[in-house]
């Protein structure tokens, strides 16, 4: 747990240089570090609970996040961050604040970091305003909100004096992922469907070397091919410098099939089905009509080359 919280939170630091971030945030905190130390504890999961930092925090450990105002506080972003085959549910147990006062609480469904956002608006289930969802205590509205994949984020700005709120984390493991954001930046993962007309990725933060180890998608069940132009279902390989897919290149794409074709990736193979993909954020993304349960396993790991096909300029 310490080191995939730890490859996040790197993530986060490059993203400072590219992205604007809430002001005053500063990734080289002590709060950030106690993120660290916190979770190198064996806490049972209900008895684990810590103060919430601002301005950035990441939480994954299922227990209890309380948060008090000291008044005239910056906005504060909470990143939640499950197993890959699990979603993020909170519960606000208290909700000490007022929003007719200028107290804001929001939850988003996925992470959302300068432009666009995880999942992209083509592969959420919901649409945008959907996701979010704003806290006001007393108005009748839902006190429990629940992710649709492994990923979630709170932002909320208290502005009075000993506003506070505490809520309850807990991730659930579900049957069916479908978008997911890697902790790990090497390992192996089995991308599927399920049948379902759905689009789903996932997403690694880092330039990374990656090796199809077995694929089924669409009709074609002989050979893999490049020629996926006719087909609905495809995957697609892409590489980018931003969070959301949907403003990511194109590296390759493939459909078809294909069994064990390498086990092991090298840096240095080019060749079959074997893809670099060298920016900042890597996808791998399955389009699927909804005609044919797609799978696809890949083995992925990353790059120490540190070359960068994006400009940061994009940005």
């Amino acid at each position: 747990m310490y080191c995939k919280t730890l490859y996040v939170i790197l993530f986060l630091r490059y993203l400072s240089h590219v992205i604007a971030f809430p002001e005053r945030t500063d990734l080289n905190s002590p709060s950030l570090s106690g993120i660290l130390t916190a979770l190198r504890r064996s806490a049972e999961p209900d008895t684990y609970s810590r103060e919430l930092n601002c301005h950035i925090d990441m939480a994954g450990i299922p227990g209890e996040y309380y948060y008090t105002s000291q008044g005239h506080e910056d906005m504060c972003v909470i990143y939640f961050l499950a197993a890959e085959d699990e979603i993020v549910e909170i519960e606000f147990t208290e909700a000490n604040f007022d929003c007719e006062a200028g107290d804001h609480v929001q939850w988003f469904d996925g992470w959302t970091m300068g432009t666009g956002s995880f999942p992209s608006y083509e592969d959420h289930p919901l649409n945008l305003t959907e996701r979010v969802q704003t806290v006001c205590p007393g108005e009748g509205r839902p006190m429990t909100f629940r992710s649709n994949q492994n990923a979630a984020m709170m932002t909320f700005k208290l502005t009075s004096r000993g506003s506070s709120l505490k809520i309850v984390l807990e991730t659930k493991q579900i049957l069916e992922p479908c978008n997911v954001l890697a902790q790990d930046p090497s390992g192996m993962y089995t991308i599927r469907n399920y049948g379902a007309n759905r689009n789903c990725s996932f997403s690694v933060i880092y330039p990374i070397h990656v090796s199809v180890v077995e694929m089924a998608i669409g009709q074609e069940q002989n050979e893999a091919t490049l020629k996926c132009t006719e087909s609905e279902d495809y995957v697609e390989f892409l590489a980018g410098n931003y969070l959301d897919n949907s403003y990511m290149r194109q590296d390759a794409i493939l459909c078809g099939a294909a069994g064990h074709v390498n086990s092991v990736v090298s840096e240095d193979r080019r060749s079959g089905l074997n893809i670099n993909l060298n920016c900042q954020n890597s996808v791998v993304r399955l389009v699927s009509g909804g005609n044919q349960d797609n799978s696809l396993t890949i083995e992925y790991r990353r790059s120490l080359t540190g070359k960068n096909d994006c400009e940061l300029s994009e940005y």
